[in-house]
Formats: C-alpha cells, sequence, structure tokens
C-alpha cells in the first residue's frame, strides 16, 4: 500500500502530465464505483416491496438535499459568493461549471426523487403500517441519539473524546450521519402517517354505493 501511495505521489509531482494521468486513472475509478454501487441500489430497489420502494426514494431524496444545505452551510456565504463571482467571470472554466453543473445535477436528482416518491408512496395513504412507523421512529431515535452522544458523551465514554481530538472531520461525518438518519426517518413517519383525504363528491358516491339496495341479494 505505501508503495502504491509512493508511486502516486511520484507521479503527481513529476508535473502537469503525470498529474493528467493520476485525474484520468481517478476519473475511471469513480465511474466504475458509481456504476457498481448504483447498479447494487437499483437491485436493492427492486428487492421492496412497492410502498417500500417509494418511501425509500422519497426520504434519500429529502436526505441529500438536506446534505447539500449541509454543506453549503458548512461552506458559508463568503465562499459560495467568491464561487459564483469566479463562475460569473470566467464560466467556460470547468473549474467553476463543472463543479456547478455536478451541484445542479445532485439537487435535481434529489427534488425528483423527493417529489416522485413521495407523490407515489401516497397511493397508500390512510393505511398506517405499524412496521413502518417503527423502522422510521427507530431512525429518528437513532439520529438523536448519536447526537447525545457525540455532544455529552459520558465520561467513561473515552473512546468519544479520542475520536474527537485524533480523527479529522469526525465532527462533520457524524453530522451527516445524524442528519441522513434524522431525515429520512421523518419523511418516512410523514409519509406513512399521511391521512387520505377524499373529495367530498367521492364520498357521497361511495356512501351510494354502500346504501344501494343490491336485487341480486335477494
Amino acid at each position: 500500500m505505501f508503495g502504491t501511495l509512493a508511486l502516486i505521489a511520484a507521479v503527481w509531482q513529476s508535473g502537469e502530465i503525470g498529474r493528467i494521468v493520476i485525474y484520468v486513472i481517478g476519473g475511471i475509478v469513480v465511474f466504475d464505483l458509481t456504476l457498481h454501487f448504483g447498479n447494487q441500489y437499483g437491485v436493492f430497489l427492486r428487492q421492496q416491496q412497492p410502498r417500500d420502494a417509494e418511501l425509500l426514494k422519497a426520504s434519500h431524496g429529502a436526505a441529500v438535499l438536506a446534505l447539500c444545505g449541509l454543506g453549503l452551510s458548512t461552506v458559508g456565504m463568503a465562499q459560495i459568493d467568491e464561487f459564483v463571482t469566479a463562475l460569473r467571470a470566467a464560466p467556460d472554466d470547468w473549474k467553476y461549471a463543472g463543479g456547478a453543473l455536478a451541484f445542479a445535477a445532485v439537487i435535481l436528482w434529489g427534488v425528483v426523487w423527493f417529489v416522485s416518491g413521495a407523490r407515489r408512496s401516497l397511493a397508500w395513504a390512510g393505511f398506517r403500517d405499524s412496521r413502518l412507523i417503527t423502522r422510521a421512529m427507530l431512525k429518528i431515535g437513532a439520529a438523536a441519539a448519536v447526537w447525545m452522544i457525540w455532544h455529552n458523551p459520558p465520561l467513561d465514554w473515552v473512546w468519544v473524546y479520542w475520536l474527537r481530538e485524533v480523527v479529522p472531520y469526525s465532527g462533520p461525518a457524524v453530522m451527516v450521519l445524524v442528519l441522513w438518519l434524522g431525515v429520512t426517518g421523518a419523511v418516512k413517519l410523514v409519509l406513512v402517517l399521511w391521512a387520505r383525504h377524499l373529495a367530498a363528491r367521492d364520498l357521497v358516491e361511495q356512501d351510494i354505493a354502500a346504501q344501494e339496495f343490491d336485487w341480486d341479494r335477494v
């Protein structure tokens, strides 16, 4: 492993050509991993029950949007303004345009999955599955527990203090976990508990059908 890292460092320091080679190889690796995990995610979705699959789409889309918001808040308005100014000054520079397009694509993906998943999951509105409610509440509880343990750990839990002091970016990583668990659980809970609202005309038609005299039963 150290030999591989040393080779990468040597190629990186060799100049612009070496860096381009690393960028190309890294891009191929990332693309391959994206295809692999995307395919696995698709298989996972197809294995779910229809309602579970739509709830997954809606909750994951909302969580992606929440993580984008977390990223923007972490960066800060000053750096966001700096990026937008640089993008306007050099719209052909892919260092800025590529980043903006990638971020916009993630936002669009989150919106589409949230809206489509939420709309389709409401076909089961009014059917409050205790299994889904329990799982959603467990995720929300897990998010709250992780938050509390990270910010107010017991004095004898030394490993939490060690993570906070030694491991870089451990705080943001825990925040990502808390946000993902909390948002996905909350979205699923709201959609499962959503009441079924019917128009007055539909209710009247259902009542007439229920009270109508059936000659076939005479």
